[in-house]
């Protein structure tokens, strides 16, 4: 009793004096057997404990299957109010004791929508279940597909033995299942507003019901109390099962720095305590991060860093590049913005002819700064669009590109 109490304390003192909480601390004194801070944006860790532990994710394992249907719908195969079929092994009744459900039963007729909301607000194994059986034909097709894109991006400490986590076969790490959310968000951004800061999702509704079924709904809550009560909070995911203990993915944005969590193995006497001391961890995590270190957007530096650049062979004999996509490098509060001096170092020229907004040059940077070495990938697309130039004027350019590349080395 009094080990719930404290809890509950600790976790409102949280909510309103989270400057008290924001200072260094030991890993140890966090509740979860591994734990992962990340900058979403640079994938710079912040903070880290026993990273690289495998732990079954449980629910989070859902993470990937929403992955996977972004991409379907992204391909054109599936839109967001497609009609699914809902099998007998979809339905909510022979799903393994202990599943959370969305209560799906056959002859529903749920939107891909609806699935995607079960699977993100009311975590339902059944939601995941219809969800692999109507995308891939299977289950353990669907199943073979999120180890194949894992295996694609080099997780190799990452393993899903089914699309709801339900089983403790399915394993991760805290480092690289940051990995596969910061992939996520990266690559579908919309999924937050989407589904994932959705608080309130009810179903079935009247459309969905089965001729044959029951006429009722449930109204689902979404489990993850930052969402509620901490500034920025806009996702991710809860997990639970015994063997994996009190699991929680978070991510929030102030300014533009968004923070991405992973907490794992959280043990806890009951459901009440389990919650609250995972996100008491997850609450820390994130007021660590927020109170030491920043996303900059270096765009405006790279702008002032780099002159007018040298077009061969070009009727405009000079122009003006840009950086195509925001570029952001992680920094501790208060650091100075890291010189982009190199920049000046390379031999920038570009070879007519090209379009307005086309890329036309690419540099990888290495970049020093009190957070340590971060690697930039830098992308540049012209400002104007230039034509090729007639071909004396072509040959003196190249004819004067190569002597002074010979003089200089």
């Amino acid at each position: 009793m009094f080990a719930r109490i404290f809890s509950f304390g600790v976790f409102w003192a949280m909510l309103f004096c989270p400057v008290l909480f924001a200072q260094e601390f030991d890993p140890e004194e966090l509740y979860a057997k591994s734990a992962i801070l990340m900058d979403a944006n640079t994938g710079y860790v912040m903070f880290e404990k026993d990273a690289d532990a495998q732990i079954p994710p449980a629910s989070l394992t859902k993470i990937m299957t929403l992955y996977l249907t972004y991409q379907a719908i992204e391909e054109g195969r599936f839109e967001l109010g497609s009609v699914m079929a809902v099998s007998q092994r979809a339905n909510f009744r022979t799903q393994e004791r202990g599943s959370s459900v969305m209560y799906l039963e056959p002859g529903q007729r749920p939107t891909l929508f609806d699935l995607m909301l079960g699977l993100a607000v009311a975590s339902g194994n059944d939601a995941a279940v219809a969800m692999a059986e109507n995308l891939s034909g299977s289950v353990e097709n669907f199943v073979r597909q999120m180890n194949q894109k894992a295996e694609s991006w080099g997780l190799d400490q990452v393993f899903f033995a089914d699309p709801s986590g339900i089983s403790p076969r399915n394993k991760v790490t805290a480092r690289q299942y940051a990995l596969v959310v910061q992939k996520y968000l990266h690559d579908f951004p919309q999924a937050l507003q989407q589904i994932h800061n959705v608080k309130v999702f009810v179903y079935p509704r009247r459309e969905n019901w089965s001729p044959q079924g029951r006429k009722w709904h449930y109204t689902f809550y979404n489990k993850i109390p930052l969402l509620f009560d901490y500034e920025g909070a806009d996702g991710l995911k809860t997990g639970y099962i015994s063997e994996s203990g009190y699991n929680l993915v978070s991510t929030a944005q102030r300014g533009n720095t968004r923070l991405l969590g992973v907490v794992l193995g959280v043990k806890a006497p009951g459901v009440n305590t389990g919650n609250a001391r995972r996100a008491q961890d997850m609450m820390r995590l994130m007021d660590y991060g927020f109170a030491h270190y920043e996303s900059v957007n270096v765009n405006r530096y790279l702008l002032d860093a780099l002159p007018p650049v040298r077009v061969l062979g070009g009727q405009s004999r000079t122009v003006k590049l840009e950086p195509n996509n925001p570029l952001y490098i992680t920094l501790k509060k208060g650091e100075i913005p890291v010189s982009l001096k190199e920049l000046k170092k390379i031999r920038w020229f570009i070879d007519a002819p090209f379009n307005e907004n086309e890329v036309v040059k690419k540099v990888n940077l290495n970049v020093q700064s009190i957070s340590g070495a971060q690697k930039l990938k830098l992308e540049f697309v012209s400002q104007q669009a230039v034509k090729m130039t007639n071909w004396l004027l072509w040959l003196q350019d190249y004819s004067t590109y190569l002597l002074k590349s010979c003089l200089t080395g």
